[in-house]
């Protein structure tokens, strides 16, 4: 009894044994790390990790990694935990980013921004046809931040499944390509994208986890190709409205870039541009002309009035028109056709349609008239960046309260990921206001309408595409004249550097723009109702389409036999936003001109009809006056012809 009782004990220390050593035998023999699991694994020590790892051919030290503010983040390994060819072992499975920043940056280590780029699909000649981002979990740091581990966060399987397909036609090899790795530092808003470019293959098993014995777990690292280069957003408004008109606009979206033209002559030409980005659509984003509004206005920015509130007393008014005010006093706003801020009442005392209950976006002209005055991109960036909001950020940077929950018909709200091809064409329209002074006096509308059809998806910028003035430059490229500047100074220092780049313009999609006539009203209660009288029409109110985040993952090239090559891109993230420009085609049809120049006319008629026994005489003296200086000429003339004739029969006599 006693014997099968230690025995049976023996049996479970064994066992308890065997499962620690199994655990501890999860390693790499060129990386050795510990641990049983994926699970587990995240929480180790990150020195412990390193410890004993073969890195660059030597034994990892951190003597070895000396402290460099000029230093860029690096990859120091990519570890594969536990890949198992038992199916109930799937789940032990995880990747691991272990970097070395050597100049000390503070790194938002948490961010929802920190990324990496791996191939997640291979071609037939086992080569990366696609690269895709996937978020990094912070595990653990250590030396103050300088050495960081990752785990890469894969909720879809999506590198397992793809390794464990390679593995079947490659005698279980495993291979992963590591583009980059996009890392927040602490006070910038968007991440910063490093180039670590190398690819890893596994092959055999961890102890526990397939037949280590006969093929035991092994490492090997190569570099691979990557193209680094800044990326740079780029916009263009035709000078009319879309069909719908509204004063609205067709917005056609591109970013600008380079590539070496040793990879264009080596694979061919550039054929498809893989990218991301975060779309939304702000509210509305009034530009005042009137500075005492302004000032006062400013104080409710981001406070919601729901009611009437003497306090606010301004009003803000899209497409209103004016009708009589009962009192006899400034005329009323009528109802208006788009939207209102703290009008919330039309003459007949009704709620008018799209009350906006708070102001999120407003702006000065600073002394100009608003219809003259644009936002840059760069002031509405640091306004959504600057502005203190609540609840939900977008990415963790900027208020949602900012944007509206939907985008436009047949645009993505949020995150958009596509490939844009080549061959791919996009179109805008632009129906044009034309108006003589006929037209304009009562208020006929005319358009001329004008058609851009096939403008390319990925373009190729030639030196004569950049020759002759600013406007036919622009024109050519469909780029705005604003971005004229930053455009050209790209496609210059592109071709002046050591390595010969190409700039490729990318037109990624077409949004509407949308800049409304606002009239500024103060809303005051008459007869048991609010009303907005008019203060002026010094305003305007816009919106538009924001792409945040942007960012290019991989591009393709084709050769002459349609071989294509799929090379990661390294490349920081933007955040693609338009300047804010006043109103176009704003047609001179306000009726109450009309009306004023009728009953002027009308008023002039019956003061010469009352006054005309008066004015009469006086006309006649005035008349008489008026003739006086004709007669004598009249005189003078006929006493000239007169000697003239005289002299004429002396002669013949």
């Amino acid at each position: 009894m006693k014997r099968e009782l230690m025995f049976k004990k023996s049996i479970i220390i064994l066992s308890i044994i065997a499962v620690i050593l199994t655990a501890i035998l999860c390693i790499y023999p060129m990386s050795v790390v510990s641990a049983a699991s994926g699970a587990t694994f995240d929480d180790t020590a990150l020195l412990d990790d390193l410890k004993g790892m073969t890195i660059d051919g030597k034994e990892f030290d951190v003597k070895n990694y000396p402290i460099d503010p000029y230093g860029s983040v690096e990859l120091l390994t990519f570890a594969e935990l536990c890949y198992s060819q038992y199916d109930n072992k799937r789940g032990d499975y995880g990747l691991y980013v272990y970097l070395n920043n050597p100049s000390l940056k503070q790194i938002d280590t948490n961010h929802v921004l920190n990324k990496v780029t791996i191939a997640s699909a291979f071609n037939e000649k086992d080569v990366p046809s696609r690269y895709q981002k996937f978020d990094l979990r912070f595990c653990s740091s250590a030396e103050n931040n300088q050495f960081l581990k990752y785990k890469v966060v894969d909720k879809e399987n999506t590198l397992l499944t793809v390794v464990e397909n390679y593995a079947k036609s490659h005698a279980g090899k495993r291979c992963y390509y590591v583009g980059s790795v996009e890392l927040l530092t602490k006070g910038e808003f968007n991440a910063t994208d490093y180039n670590v470019g190398r690819q890893f293959i596994y092959e055999g098993f961890a102890k526990g986890y397939g037949d280590s014995d006969n093929f035991p777990l092994f490492m090997t690292s190569l570099g691979m190709e990557t193209i680094q280069t800044d990326v740079h957003y780029a916009f263009y408004r035709p000078d009319g409205e879309t069909a719908e008109g509204n004063h609205t606009q067709h917005q056609l979206n591109s970013v600008y870039f380079s590539v070496p033209t040793s990879l264009i002559k080596k694979y061919g030409l550039l054929s498809a541009v893989h990218m991301e980005w975060y779309e939304y659509l702000t509210k509305e984003i009034f530009v005042l002309g009137n500075e005492a509004v302004y000032s006062k206005l400013a104080k409710y920015i981001g406070r919601a009035i729901s009611s009437y509130d003497s306090d606010v007393f301004y009003g803000l008014i899209t497409n209103a028109y004016l009708i009589s005010s009962p009192t006899g006093g400034n005329p009323l706003l009528g109802v208006h056709t788009d939207s209102g801020y703290y009008n919330y009442l039309d003459y007949n005392g009704n709620a008018v349609r799209d009350s906006i209950s708070t102001l999120y976006y407003l702006f000065s002209s600073l002394g100009q008239s608003a219809k003259e005055f644009s936002i840059s991109s760069e002031d509405l960036l640091n306004y959504i960046r600057n502005f203190q909001g609540s609840g939900e950020m977008i990415n963790g940077k900027y208020y949602k309260d900012l944007f509206e929950n939907y985008v436009g018909e047949g645009r993505q709200l949020g995150y958009n990921e596509i490939s844009v091809k080549a061959e791919d064409k996009l179109s805008l329209t632009s129906y044009k206001l034309t108006q003589t002074w006929f037209q304009k006096l009562f208020g006929i509308k005319d358009y001329d309408l004008t058609v851009f059809d096939n403008i390319s998806g990925i373009v190729s910028v030639s030196a004569s595409d950049v020759v002759g003035t600013k406007e036919s430059v622009c024109s050519k490229l469909y780029i705005d004249e604003s971005n004229y500047s930053e455009f050209m100074s790209f496609y210059n220092d592109s071709k002046l550097s050591l390595e010969e780049r190409t700039v490729f313009l990318l037109r990624y999609a077409v949004t509407d723009y949308t800049s409304v006539p606002t009239v500024i009203s103060s809303s005051v209660k008459e007869f048991d109702h609010t009303y907005g009288h008019l203060v002026d029409a010094n305003a305007y109110m816009a919106r538009q389409t924001v792409f945040l985040d942007l960012d290019l993952i991989d591009v393709t090239f084709q050769d002459e036999e349609g071989i294509e090559t799929v090379i990661p891109v390294v490349s920081n993230p933007i955040d693609a936003i338009a300047n804010i420009t006043p109103p176009i085609n704003v047609a001179d049809n306000n009726i109450i001109k009309l009306i004023k120049i009728i009953l002027a006319i009308l008023l002039v008629i019956v003061l010469l009809i009352v006054l005309w026994p008066i004015l009469s005489p006086l006309l006649s003296i005035l008349w008489s006056l008026i003739k006086l200086p004709f007669r004598s000429l009249s005189r003078m003339f006929k006493v000239i012809n007169n000697k003239s004739k005289r002299g004429e029969h002396g002669n013949d006599e």
